[in-house]
């Protein structure tokens, strides 16, 4: 895992050095590119996160209480008039 941040430093070193040497209009659309592309990354990355532990956490569904009390009420109430 270490080698891959290293690689990953190194990788935006030269890119940053690239940059600076480029036409500005150049520079700004692929710096643009670059955090577009990281923030559109790591929104996917989340998202996964999100469905991965939603998955782990999932509860078995359970009725409501307030359906379950009226349910209950609705018996009650037909068996005291019948």
């Amino acid at each position: 895992m270490r080698l891959n941040w290293f690689i990953a430093v190194l990788i935006g070193i030269v890119l940053g050095i690239i940059l600076c040497f480029i036409d500005p209009l150049y520079g700004m659309v692929i710096g643009f590119g670059i955090i577009a592309g990281s923030l559109f990354r790591a929104l996917f990355l989340l998202n996964d996160i999100q469905k991965r532990l939603s998955m782990k956490s999932s509860k078995p569904v359970r009725i409501n209480k307030v359906q379950q009390a009226m349910d209950d009420y609705l018996k009650e109430r037909d068996q005291n008039q019948g």
